[in-house]
């Protein structure tokens, strides 16, 4: 059937009694089809008025009375978005303009096509489905810079095309370490926190494109933010956002209830307490504050509450609260009762005890679990996360390695409790933060674990400042949608086609090859599983680096902890990895680029270009500081001089040079819709990385 031609444009049908998120989603549609079709598209009631030839597209869910009598009318079964195991289900019936003897009951003769889904949610994904494979738009193109293009015929096969999610119940995502976003547009609102971060709240426009984005992937849940704190009417605006567009929201696993450590503070400081109480020793104050944040968020429907009991930042409770005991086992019973107590509380703010909620385990979360010293409510989600990481002596810090933490593995399942996961496409510190590094191979493989074991209740991924990490997060929303159904190869053929054109596909895909094969890999703590060297591990061994060579004129055991000789060596080989191996990268990206169809240069240049560059500064930056670091050695062994030689100057000031150079081109790509793009690196902070190393000098 033509849907739209020269002289041929669909009508658009959506009745007004269908939720408010089905009604955006159709709005998103309409503009879709007008950016296809140069021609504006109004969203009508049902049914649609008689006399009109036109194709009509109709979206709805299947117990709307409006759309079964327009089903009934016209022939269409939704029996199996009726059925009791139908969750988020939906259907595209694409039907031609039907002969006289066959026209509805209601005497129509239009070409239909139909998008109905079970509930709100199953109709969105129908909207959304039929936008990506009918209309050929691209779910991510508010980050691809692949808006839909003018076509003059869209011509669409008759058939039917029936789906639900078949491997995760809840697909979601945690905007988290969202720096850039943050300050990419100015006037979201500000935020009280004692932090050197998130000072400006993600502006309400940048947060209705990553939604969108979201929802044309098919996720249902959101964690908007880090550390959000919902009593601030900006902050709170975010949750508003997400739960108007029928998303699923949670909290970040710091945030019990919605209560940071900060909220905390802040809370109690309002009321004239400098410092916050202690679940230890005043567990009714700290009830108080929990009480009081669920009560706020419970005015939003479809809150996945987040139980536990942290510090502050991101920190075990006992960093920020000394009357926590030091014993391990006490400190599991003291989370479990925290556990227990909000618990409680959400039933006691809802009113009912027919809700969800998770508790995630990260870092101190993980070693407790597998120790068996937490319990949990029978009806909470149990997340493992991936907290696999190096040995310290590896690089100078501990570097996260994107695989899953010993619980994982140890831990037996308790029958009856359901279980999910967390992951991370970025992650901060050790990376990937400012350029993409979670190869495709790995998260296939970790992903396919937890789903072989049964942990398919929740899965929620940590996608940071999304632009970085769009292949890592188009990977996981297939892979928790339906894993079965997924396939490596075609998958990332289907992608490089998309993204740069069949001409430079398969160009394109060898690139992917050589920054996977950019990274050296780094030794863990399990001894099996390995680790990338990231860009913010790199950082990271860099400020350890700088700090030996400021304090090498010191006795080494005041400093050889982080940088033993077996850090040195192991910086060594891989920064001459990295360097070569990015070199290379960008020298392929360069080659393929006059091969990219205009439209998709400007991305094809941040997606590989600048990454690469970025990867190729921090290598020479480091690269630099190894030489001034042995340089000061050096010195202090032949003269006991302290690390202020001419040589140590000039390799540092060789290596603040390399920063520059890819802080340079990084800011010549903020043009157009990325002006600013990088004005919130406040996190890898390569500006701040080369004042640093020059004040040094």
């Amino acid at each position: 059937m033509i849907l739209c031609d020269t002289t041929t444009q669909p009508t658009l049908h959506c009745d007004p009694g269908e939720p408010a998120c089905l009604r955006y989603a159709v709005a998103d549609l309409a503009s879709d089809l007008g950016k296809i079709s140069g021609c504006v598209h109004a969203v009508r009631p049902l049914p649609p008025s008689p006399g009109n030839d036109s194709p009509i597209i109709v979206a709805g869910t299947s117990r709307n009375p409006a759309l079964r009598a327009f089903a009934a009318a016209n022939g269409i079964d939704i029996a199996t978005l009726d059925a009791p195991d139908a969750c988020e289900r939906f259907r595209i019936q694409i039907l031609p303009t039907p002969a006289a003897c066959d026209r509805g009951a209601d005497g129509s003769r239009n070409a239909t096509i139909f998008l109905c889904g079970s509930d709100e949610r199953g109709a969105m994904w129908a909207v959304y489905e039929f936008c990506e494979r009918f209309l050929g738009v691209d779910p991510l193109y508010l980050w691809t810079d692949n808006a839909p293009a003018r076509q003059p015929v869209l011509d669409l096969p008759p058939g039917i095309h029936e789906d639900q999610p078949r491997t995760f119940r809840y697909r979601g995502w945690f905007i988290n370490d969202e720096d850039l976003l943050s300050d990419w547009r100015d006037g979201g609102g500000t935020r009280d926190i004692d932090y050197p971060f998130y000072h400006q709240v993600v502006h309400p426009d940048v947060m209705m494109r990553v939604i969108e984005t979201a929802l044309r992937l098919k996720q249902n849940l959101l964690i908007p933010a880090s550390f959000l704190d919902i009593t601030n009417p900006a902050e709170e605006t975010l949750v508003r956002l997400a739960t108007e567009r029928g998303l699923f929201v949670s909290q970040h696993h710091i945030e019990p209830l919605g209560v940071s450590h900060f909220a905390l503070e802040r809370y109690w400081r309002a009321r004239g307490r400098p410092t916050p109480p202690s679940y230890v020793t005043e567990p009714d104050l700290v009830r108080e504050t929990w009480r009081h944040y669920a009560a706020r968020w419970a005015r939003y429907p479809g809150v996945v509450w987040q139980l536990g009991l942290r510090g502050r930042g991101d920190q075990p409770v006992w960093d920020s609260d000394s009357q926590v005991a030091a014993d391990m086992e006490a400190r599991g019973a003291l989370i479990s009762c925290a556990i227990a107590d909000q618990h409680a509380i959400v039933r006691e703010a809802l009113g009912h005890d027919n809700f969800v909620s998770t508790s995630t385990l990260w870092k101190e979360g993980t070693t407790l679990h597998n120790a068996g010293f937490l319990k949990f409510p029978g009806d909470t989600i149990v997340l493992f996360a991936d907290t696999l990481q190096t040995p310290r002596a590896a690089g100078g810090q501990h570097f996260y390695a994107q695989h899953w933490g010993d619980d994982f593995y140890s831990v037996t399942h308790r029958p009856g409790h359901a279980y999910g996961i967390y992951y991370h496409v970025a992650v901060w510190r050790s990376g990937p933060h400012l350029a993409q590094g979670v190869p495709p191979a790995k998260i296939h493989q970790v992903v396919g674990e937890a789903i072989a074991r049964g942990d398919t209740a929740l899965a929620i991924t940590n996608v940071a400042n999304l632009r970085e990490v769009v292949l890592g997060i188009r990977l996981a929303a297939a892979l928790t949608w339906d894993f079965p159904a997924f396939q490596p190869e075609p998958f990332l053929n289907a992608w490089c086609e998309r993204q740069f054109g069949n001409a430079a596909a398969r160009d394109a895909a060898r690139l992917y090859e050589k920054f996977n094969d950019a990274f050296p890999s780094l030794p863990t703590e399990d001894g099996g599983h390995r680790a990338l060297w990231h860009d913010g591990a790199m950082r990271e061994s860099g400020i350890a680096c700088l700090d030996a060579i400021e304090r090498s004129g010191e006795s080494p055991d005041l400093w050889r902890e982080n940088f033993t000789p077996e850090t040195v060596g192991n910086l060594k080989k891989w920064t001459a990895h990295s360097l070569g191996g990015w070199t290379a990268a960008l020298s392929l990206a360069r080659e393929i680029a006059p091969r990219i169809p205009p439209g998709r240069a400007s991305f094809f240049h941040h997606h590989f270009e600048v990454q690469a560059a970025i990867m190729i500064g921090l290598a020479e930056w480091l690269s630099g500081l190894l030489r001034a670091f042995d340089a000061s050695m050096s010195e202090t062994k032949n003269a006991g001089a302290a690390a202020g030689s001419d040589r140590v100057v000039r390799e540092l000031e060789i290596a603040a040079t390399a920063l520059d150079r890819a802080i340079a081109i990084r800011t010549a790509s903020e043009t157009g819709q990325w002006r600013h793009w990088y004005r919130g690196d406040h996190k890898m902070n390569l500006p701040a990385l080369a004042r640093q190393t020059r004040e040094l000098s």
